[in-house]
């Protein structure tokens, strides 16, 4: 098969993350793949260094709000790849995708959702997708919450969305070596509890909500002891979020920005308890990666996240929006008298590859 694949940009997010795993699985299995990035191209990013190890073609089309004629460079990209199946993420690909792709009989559209849109903002959004919803062969979702609510804002059918689970690469188990390790790094001995979160630091995620509730849960804290909230990852509210830190200090519980961490998925399973305060998720990549490692967690009530968690024992949901600070502090608290558990149930990415080539690409 060729198959071009389509993102906004190649940035450290999850549907990043998925795209670069069906780039790894399909390249290896002989297939023909290239990228597209709409925006310009950070040949710094982490992300992007890993797209190139697989050295597959990329292209950038270049497009800005301020550039946006550079859409006729994208129609060029794609006349030179001239793939059988493109398969686009995200809104924006999603869009200039269909306006782009006039021959059904040679190529084969596949748009992917990720994630339910709540900004009011997106009215306009969800419009175009509706009138331009036809132009796509096969739209798939992440997720049944996903698809459900796309079916909605777009009044067409829930049966329009196949969907296909996102899967991950099994991160290893830490040997006793690895924790030594990461536990000198980040100096986590000192700590009686480590609490953990992993993401782009930026207002989707809902760690500013966390971080302004840690002094309600001092009282959690027993004498003579002191946790550590360690969180992983960097993005755009990087700045805000020490800053709410250093408003709502409290001396019983440390707050570590480890920044960007490439071993991130081992490191979750060092945690007492992994907490997901988002406030829109799609099937959350580092969820899977908490789940593959057994330990205890503790997430917002948003449905596509719970889908995530149907099989999974060792949970607990509150409402960090809407819950008082002391049932969430409770919450919390009983999250942390629980042991990690054995858990081997969590979806591939042979799993989702496969499910994707079955389902969307055939």
């Amino acid at each position: 098969m060729k198959i071009c694949y389509i993102l906004t940009e190649i940035a450290n997010g999850g549907a990043e993350r998925v795209v670069l795993n069906l780039c790894q699985y399909f390249s290896a299995h002989g297939d023909d793949v290239s990228l597209v990035s709409l925006k310009a191209i950070n040949e710094q990013n982490p992300i992007y260094r890993e797209f190139a190890a697989l050295n597959i073609p990329i292209y950038s089309a270049n497009i800005s709000k301020w550039n946006i004629f550079n859409y006729f460079q994208l129609g060029k990209i794609i006349r030179k790849i001239n793939p059988e199946i493109i398969h686009s993420h995200l809104f924006h690909g999603n869009i200039l995708s269909r306006l782009l792709k006039r021959d059904k009989k040679t190529c084969r559209l596949v748009n992917t959702i990720h994630i339910m849109e709540y900004r009011k903002s997106a009215f306009w959004r969800f419009k175009l997708d509706a009138i331009t919803f036809k132009l796509c062969d096969v739209h798939t979702s992440v997720a049944l919450s996903t698809a459900e609510f796309q079916s909605k804002k777009l009044n067409v059918p829930i049966d329009s969305f196949k969907i296909i689970k996102n899967g991950i690469n099994l991160p290893s188990k830490l040997t006793a070596e690895k924790i030594d390790f990461f536990r000198r790094k980040f100096n986590l001995d000192n700590y009686h509890k480590v609490i953990g979160s992993v993401g782009r630091l930026d207002y989707q995620k809902g760690f500013d909500r966390f971080l302004e509730l840690l002094p309600q849960f001092e009282s959690i804290v027993p004498d003579g002891e002191k946790w550590a909230y360690l969180l992983i990852g960097d993005g755009v509210e990087t700045d805000k979020l020490k800053s709410i830190h250093k408003k709502c200090h409290t001396d019983k519980i440390e707050v570590i920005f480890a920044g960007f961490y490439p071993e991130a998925n081992s490191m979750i399973g060092l945690f007492d308890c992994f907490v997901m305060p988002s406030r829109s998720e799609g099937y959350p990549l580092v969820l899977l990666e908490a789940m593959s490692h057994g330990v205890p967690i503790l997430v917002n009530n948003i449905s596509c996240i719970i889908e995530a968690l149907t099989d999974y024992p060792n949970y607990a949901v509150t409402d960090f929006f809407n819950n008082s600070s002391e049932t969430i502090a409770e919450s919390l608290a009983e999250m942390l008298k629980k042991n990690k558990i054995e858990y081997s149930s969590v979806a591939t990415v042979a799993e989702m590859a496969e499910n994707y080539k079955k389902t969307a690409y055939l």
